[in-house]
């Protein structure tokens, strides 16, 4: 199976071949300018063709980036909770929510949306915080904030 995604990927079919490739999957690092109209998007790809648990968890199984350029708009995670009382565990979240966003559709059926056909997005992964210093923490996610926002990116928080 594998031999013949990276078949199809290696001719330009994307994973599922045909009229529907799927983005993302053979070309995670495009760095191809979000800026220029013509320009391919990344698209989360098709449950019709990559099976939902497959894959890096993701948001929305879109591809991971470990830069912001070239990107309209990215999902970043903050997993910290040592600001928080009462209710630890909230660490985890950003990679639950990516988790359930396997579920997610490209469209918005209410609203007729189609966000990823005129938006470049990835995931950048999450700001790698220290758990044992609140202080620390807050300069170390500003600072990644200031990467993404200063490449003309839109930090999608988790």
């Amino acid at each position: 199976m594998l031999r013949r995604i990276a078949s199809r990927c290696a001719r330009g079919l994307g994973a599922g071949g045909g009229a529907h490739p799927a983005v993302g999957l053979c070309h995670p690092g495009r760095s191809s300018s979000s800026r220029s109209s013509d320009a391919p998007r990344n698209q989360p790809p098709s449950s019709e063709f990559v099976a939902r648990p497959v894959g890096v968890c993701s948001m929305m199984r879109l591809p991971v980036q470990a830069s912001p350029e070239g990107l309209d708009a990215a999902f970043v995670g903050v997993p910290l909770d040592i600001g928080t009382s009462n209710r630890p565990g909230a660490r985890f979240g950003p990679r639950r929510i990516r988790e359930e966003s396997v579920m997610l559709r490209t469209a918005n059926p209410s609203m007729g949306a189609l966000p990823f056909q005129s938006l470049m997005v990835a995931d950048l992964g999450d700001v790698n915080v220290n758990l044992y210093n609140l202080t620390d923490s807050c300069r170390l996610i500003r600072e990644a904030y200031q990467k993404i926002v200063a490449a003309g990116c839109i930090p999608l928080t988790l």
